[in-house]
């Protein structure tokens, strides 16, 4: 009877093991499953309305610039054709109705961008006639004299003709008769466009209303909003959105995720306008997104919820369920009295060994099921195979049982031939999607004659295309090697009007070693490559065999004397003299002949010395370069090919960066902090944040705020407003300099936005300044 309680607990403890092992195999994977579901959806949805809002503000941008841009092209064609030239030339009046009726439906605009002119006003200051589209009338009845002064004016002393002006912030106003429209956007062209001192201004004034619903169209749910080159407001569809990135205007990147008041959080994306000096950002809410992740929550609880209710079922079932397996602790119990006939009964009765035993049938079928399709997928697993050996992912005891699965039979010896797609058309040469197409197209049409010359199937990998060719003798492989190109260069001539470059790997006996093989051939592609771009027909050049490189090999030694150079020349902040280092440690390599893998040595050693400079005066990388060429400068100049393009890429973007940030960081030590900021100030013009300011003196801003309070009892922004505006005055008073050369040495990017500035802070115009105080 003890030993009958004692099965009986060890019969209940495994029961209820199970019992555990099927709640934990049932709550887990539902768990993880909602989890990563969760992760998934808010990923990937993250993801599409980041590209759907750069695709909506490129083409927002698009829209409106290719519009603009043709509008400009229009004028500046018609301005110099006879309807229009009668006006620049010709005393108009009322009787010549016909001449008028034409020029005025040509200033009216192209039918095709009618909606985008709203009107237009023709100018001639020699006749003194205005012809608009609200009427013609005398220059002296003009009611705005002073704003068309300051257009015509603009670039005064210059060779533009053509321009936009950006009054976009100016309120729209009814206007009379005899006033000419200046709010808004407008084109203004000043005629004859090749005399040196025009007397005619055609402004054309484009339409604030139709502007925004072309800004507005394909954005489905997103708003669009758009900045000046200041960081102003000119439009937004959401106020809230414009209110922020007029704000945060220094902030903003390509792509952003701000968050707002309320919780709410849009994804911004934004692009420079190519024609104005205009900044698009279209935003997407992302309220959508969250409300479908919390929905998949919900379910993965719900779902919690019902598989509780089930196990609950399953506790009250679970006695029934598990009747099969107490019979069969019973029997087993019993074994010493009836071991033959309570295991007949087992097996007669039928329970899970009747399951077992169909199982292993079913298993059965399912290996002569996997065997056929092994073998009708034979052709994509040995191209599995083949990268598997280029990575070296398959260990040399491995390999025979790989070549029987496989059917591959093993070579005596095999040589690797790796090949690239070569154009006379340099574009297509970085056309990388192209390329890959490419490559997928040819590997795919290998004609059968050149087939029967590879032991294992072609490959794309990475960015070449793999062939292996193999023989029973290692003189024959030469003449195989030969013979294959030669076909492929013809069949990829022949089918896609281009050539090959190849490099062809040593001879070699063992797979282990085709990882090695496969390194040979590319190195002596790169070089055919290196070759071939000092050549006059570098296309005459097909393929290369590692075996010359190895016999041509020369032993350049480093050249020490150089680098010492460039150090000296770097910490002296000399470009000049760092540039002329780089240009004779370049052409001793290449009038060397040096292996391009040794070219990449040499270079590599250069560079680090250079930036060694750097950090001995206590200067971070990340202080010099980008994220992106901080981390990759190495790997950039390794898939350059091109000793010319090697050449400016470490002249502009490695050396010349770290020359400007050492001399501006030692210049940074020199003076105490306000010095500093005042002669920051002075430097710019008054083009400098308050953030630009701090971050290129190694303070916190809230110090340099500090700093300026304390000194001028002003904010940093209003003291760096204040010397802009007196810089103005001194040079509108004491300098014969337009209004365009002035706004260009206080770093405006466009006239317009310094004569809003000066408007703003004085009252008057530039322009009207220089009048009433010069007298």
């Amino acid at each position: 009877m003890r030993k009958s309680m004692k099965v009986k607990k060890r019969r209940l403890n495994y029961k209820n093991t199970i019992f555990v092992y099927i709640m934990i195999l049932s709550f887990i994977p539902i768990i993880v499953l909602g989890i990563v579901s969760y992760l998934t959806y808010m990923n990937g949805v993250s993801e599409k309305i980041s590209a759907q809002t750069e695709l909506a503000v490129s083409q927002a941008k698009n829209r409106v610039d290719t519009a603009l841009y043709n509008i400009r092209s229009y004028y500046i064609k018609e301005i110099s054709e006879e309807e229009l030239e009668w006006l620049i030339r010709t005393d108009i009046w009322y009787s010549d109705y016909s001449k008028l009726d034409k020029a005025a439906k040509i200033m009216a605009g192209p039918g095709y961008y009618l909606s985008y002119i709203s009107g237009y006003s023709f100018l001639n200051f020699d006749t003194e006639w205005v012809l608009s589209n609200r009427g013609m009338f005398k220059c002296k009845d003009i009611k705005n004299p002073e704003q068309v002064e300051d257009m015509f004016h603009l670039y005064d002393g210059t060779l533009t003709r053509t321009y936009w002006m950006d009054h976009m912030q100016m309120q729209e106003a009814k206007l009379c008769r005899e006033e000419i429209k200046t709010s808004g956007l407008n084109l203004v062209l000043k005629a004859p466009l090749i005399k040196k001192e025009p007397h005619c201004l055609l402004i054309v004034n484009i339409s604030r209303s139709y502007l925004q619903q072309v800004l507005q169209e394909d954005l489905a749910d997103g708003d669009i909003t758009v900045l000046d080159g200041e960081g102003n407001l000119i439009f937004s569809s959401n106020p809230e959105v414009g209110d922020y990135c007029r704000q945060n205007f220094q902030k903003l990147d390509n792509r952003n995720r701000i968050h707002l008041t309320g919780n709410k959080e849009y994804s911004l994306s934004a692009v420079n306008s190519g024609v104005l000096d205009w900044i698009y950002l279209v935003s997407y809410d992302m309220a959508s997104m969250n409300a479908g992740g919390e929905m998949i929550l919900k379910m993965t609880f719900a779902l919690l919820l019902v598989i509780v209710a089930v196990m609950a079922v399953v506790v009250v079932t679970v006695r029934r369920i598990y009747q099969p397996v107490l019979n069969l602790t019973n029997q087993v119990n019993g074994l010493e009295l009836q071991a033959d006939n309570e295991t007949a009964v087992m097996v007669s009765g039928g329970n899970e060994f009747d399951y077992i035993s169909n199982r292993i049938d079913r298993l059965v079928d399912r290996q002569n099921f996997f065997e056929n399709l092994v073998a009708s997928q034979l052709p994509q697993l040995q191209e599995l195979f083949l990268i598997r050996l280029i990575r070296g992912d398959i260990r040399k005891e491995q390999l025979g049982s790989y070549l029987v699965k496989l059917k591959i039979n093993a070579p005596e010896y095999y040589i690797v031939i790796i090949g690239i797609l070569k154009s006379g058309e340099n574009a297509d040469v970085y056309d990388e999607a192209k390329q890959d197409a490419l490559r997928i197209n040819v590997i795919e049409n290998i004609p059968e004659e050149i087939k029967r010359l590879l032991f294992l199937p072609p490959i794309r990998y990475e960015k070449v295309m793999v062939f292996t060719a193999a023989a029973e003798r290692k003189e024959m492989l030469e003449d195989h090697a030969t013979d294959m190109i030669s076909l492929l260069n013809s069949f990829v001539s022949m089918q896609y009007l281009y050539h090959i470059s190849a490099g062809v790997s040593l001879p070699h006996r063992e797979l282990s070693e085709f990882r090695n093989a496969y390194h040979e051939g590319l190195e002596a592609m790169k070089n055919n490559e290196f070759l071939g771009m000092h050549e006059e027909h570098p296309e005459n050049n097909i393929f290369l065999f590692y075996s010359d490189i190895k016999e041509n090999q020369c032993h350049y030694a480093y050249d020490r004397l150089s680098e010492r150079e460039l150090k000296e020349a770097i910490d002296a902040s000399d470009t000049e003299a760092a540039f002329g280092v780089i240009d004779r440690f370049i052409n001793a390599l290449v009038e060397n002949n040096v292996m391009q893998s040794d070219c990449y040595l040499h270079l590599h050693r250069l560079m680090i010395a250079g930036m060694l400079v750097a950090t001995d005066a206590g200067i971070q990388l990340n202080q010099i370069f980008d994220k992106d060429m901080e981390n990759n400068i190495f790997l950039k100049m390794n898939r350059i090919y091109d000793m010319e393009k090697m050449r400016r890429f470490i002249k502009y973007k490695v050396i010349e960066p770290i020359i400007k940030t050492v001399k501006e960081y030692r210049a940074s030590k020199s003076v105490v902090t306000m010095k500093n900021i005042e002669r920051l100030v002075k430097e710019t013009n008054g083009n400098i944040t308050l953030a630009e300011c701090a971050e290129r003196l190694n303070y916190h801003p809230s110090y340099i705020w500090k700093v300026t309070k304390s000194k001028y009892n002003t904010t940093f922004t209003d003291y760096v407003g204040d010397y802009k505006l007196a810089k103005a005055k001194e040079l509108l008073l004491n300098t014969d300099k337009t209004i365009a050369d002035i706004a260009s040495i206080l770093n405006y990017t466009n006239p317009q936005n310094f004569i809003r500035f000066f408007s703003k802070l004085e009252g008057i115009t530039p322009g009207r300044f220089r009048t009433i105080n010069k007298g």
